[in-house]
């Protein structure tokens, strides 16, 4: 069983730069007892998910019935501040994951199997 992080550190949030498309964001409960918060950046088009269980905040790419997390950029697109506009990077990103979890056959959701 994986080692969890302590519940009391506090979690990176999204940067305040941010536009959000809704400042209340939007609640979903994709796996029962898992509400999460999902934001949405309306000039660099970003993604961020919240467990509200953990307050854990996550980069996330959405898909139709859940959201695939970022994992190789989610700390550092947390850490900044909004680059204004949609980025050829961000885009790199999102390609690389899908290509991951095709590779992998399977789904990359985190925490499905922790």
């Amino acid at each position: 069983m994986p080692a969890q992080e302590p519940s009391d550190l506090p979690s990176i949030e999204p940067s305040a730069s941010h536009t959000w498309l809704s400042l209340e964001g939007r609640h979903v409960e994709i796996e029962a007892g898992k509400p999460l918060l999902h934001r949405f950046c309306t000039l660099c088009r970003r993604n961020f998910v919240r467990d509200l269980s953990s307050g854990k905040w996550q980069a996330v790419l959405p898909r139709i019935f859940d959201f695939e997390h970022l994992d190789q950029v989610s700390e550092q697109w947390l850490k900044e501040t909004c680059p204004g506009q949609y980025l050829t990077s961000d885009a790199a990103a999102a390609r690389q994951s899908r290509d991951r979890s095709q590779n992998s056959g399977g789904s990359s959701e985190s925490g499905e199997n922790e």
